[in-house]
């Protein structure tokens, strides 16, 4: 009886110390992506290749040592009100600075600023609601680029250096599903 009591003790103090931190996530793809959520965690569902963010649900991915990277995914929007994607960001524990961010709103279309500065923006662009949509970004130094389906969207080449983080969040009253993510390092070839 005395055994399992410390048994038992051993068990509780092992899952205190070594516990599930809810903020944190991996998705399971190729290669392993990591997530940390930097709101509240009830806006969050993790899934085995994906989360689901509601609306005000801040979710970032990173991929270890893969500071230029194709990363792809498919993106569900279900909702009023759009969603952001940090594109180059500056995170910690906690975000930084947002870097490079990418908006879908239904009013605004898509717009790509940079510390409130408007870089790029396209009001007749609208996310397609409640279907999945493949999205690639292709982040290689200075050069970035964004596809939604088969829409070029984004061709950034400026300052603002590549980061190994991406952060997705959810606007509003929208939801957002992030699917069968993959993280893949850039090959470059002798001559490239």
């Amino acid at each position: 009886m005395r055994m399992n009591k410390l048994l038992v003790s051993l068990f509780c103090f092992s899952l205190i110390v070594l516990g599930c931190d809810p903020e944190r996530f991996a998705i399971k793809s190729y290669q392993p992506i990591d997530c940390r959520i930097y709101s509240d965690f009830h806006l969050v569902h993790s899934f085995a290749d994906g989360f689901v963010v509601d609306g005000g649900g801040v979710v970032g991915m990173q991929s270890l040592y893969h500071t230029q990277y194709y990363f792809e995914t498919y993106i569900t929007h279900i909702g009023n009100s759009g969603f952001k994607i940090l594109l180059r960001p500056n995170v910690q524990e906690r975000i930084v600075d947002s870097g490079l961010v990418l908006s879908f709103t239904s009013p605004g279309g898509l717009r790509l600023d940079s510390a409130g500065k408007t870089i790029q923006q396209n009001t007749s662009f609208h996310f397609p609601d409640s279907t999945p949509v493949f999205v690639t970004i292709y982040n290689e130094e200075k050069f970035l680029q964004v596809t939604v389906g088969c829409d070029t969207v984004v061709k950034y080449f400026g300052a603002t250096l590549a980061s190994d983080d991406l952060v997705v969040q959810s606007l509003g009253d929208s939801r957002v599903r992030v699917q069968k993510a993959e993280w893949y390092k850039i090959k470059f070839h002798e001559g490239d």
